[in-house]
């Protein structure tokens, strides 16, 4: 009796400590999925998944399911971390803004919009103008498009 005793009891403590590990997690997921990118760096981050999947396989092979619990749920944890990761990571030449930063921005942006959308329009104005010969060669054009984009 005293032995099956311990052994649930071990169990018991397994499991209590795999959710507080598993839990451990979850603001550092709030905090991505409200910024829309994760903040953990790229080493710590690939390590600790490919850790995960390792320690999944050991896990099923004992057939221990506080850690498979433990396991799996910190796998789902870090698969969504590394889709932030790897989602941002290709966002990085253009940064996107946040809506609050938006709706501070939106009149210089319109406003530079309207400029981008003239500059266009006269360098096409200026090509229909001398057909064969561009009065304003593409390098001016995207020159003074970058100017008013500083």
């Amino acid at each position: 009796m005293t032995f099956i005793w311990s052994i649930i009891t071990l169990e018991i403590i397994g499991y209590i400590g795999g959710i507080l590990l598993a839990v451990c997690a979850i603001p550092e997921v709030i905090r991505t999925y409200k910024d829309k990118r994760c903040h953990l760096g790229w080493p710590f981050l690939g390590l600790w998944f490919v850790g995960e999947i390792f320690m999944e396989i050991y896990a099923i092979a004992l057939m221990d399911y506080p850690l498979i619990f433990n396991y799996s749920f910190n796998l789902i944890i870090t698969a969504f971390l590394l889709y932030y990761k790897i989602k941002t990571k290709w966002c990085t030449i253009i940064k996107p803004l946040t809506y609050v930063e938006w709706h501070k921005n939106r009149d210089k942006m319109a406003h530079q919009r309207n400029q981008v959308e003239q500059a266009i329009s006269q360098w096409e104005n200026a090509n229909k103008i001398t057909p064969g010969i561009a009065n304003r060669s593409v390098g001016e054009l995207t020159t003074q498009i970058m100017d008013i984009l500083k």
